[in-house]
């Protein structure tokens, strides 16, 4: 029995040091991305949940007011994601150090992973790609399958907040796993005797 327990132990530490996410549900609507150490809304249509748009489409400027006049979860400076100048002057596909387009090929290709109301439909990017006559033209992901282009009109906002906002405290969590390991050992010896 003792070893039975031991082995599940070792397994389970071997398991969770060896595990390495990139999303992590940090709770309250709040979604990490630890690859771009980025916090992003679990809520990929917040603007309309939250009331703020009838249906979460907006023209680029709407969007980038949305976003920077956000606080959620008792923060501040919400943003929308950035292209890093990956997308260059061209529409296509795999552009994949933009935040959205990393997101979208690394995570979301065939599922909407741990968020919700994830419009398969354009979103903005912060990047505006020029100024027209009749609007702002900026960058858009188009979420049905990963195009990215240079658009105007209406699409929808996804805010994300640099760093990870609602940091898990690793004192406590190391904690946790003393005291686990000390009833262990104390269990192991209450049967040895």
């Amino acid at each position: 029995m003792v070893r039975y327990i031991m082995i599940i132990a070792i397994n389970v530490l071997l398991i969770c040091s060896n595990a390495h996410a990139t999303l992590w549900d940090r709770g309250g609507g709040l979604i990490y991305d630890d690859d771009l150490d980025i916090t992003w809304l679990q809520d990929a249509n917040y603007a309309m949940t939250s009331g703020y748009d009838s249906d979460g489409k907006m023209t680029w400027s709407k969007a980038m007011d949305w976003a920077d006049q956000l606080e959620f979860g008792g923060f501040y400076d919400w943003r929308l994601p950035f292209t890093y100048g990956d997308i260059g002057d061209q529409h296509g596909y795999y552009a994949t150090g933009s935040e959205m387009g990393h997101l979208y090929y690394a995570h979301l290709r065939c599922s909407d992973g741990p968020f919700i109301n994830l419009e398969r439909y354009y979103y903005w990017y912060s990047d505006l790609h020029m100024h027209a006559g009749t609007g702002d033209i900026a960058w858009t992901l188009r979420f049905s399958d990963g195009h990215q282009g240079a658009y105007m009109g209406s699409h929808y906002a996804w805010a994300v907040h640099d760093g990870d906002i609602a940091n898990v405290p690793i004192l406590g969590a190391v904690w946790l796993l003393g005291t686990g390991l000390f009833g262990l050992a104390g269990l192991r010896r209450k049967l040895k005797s």
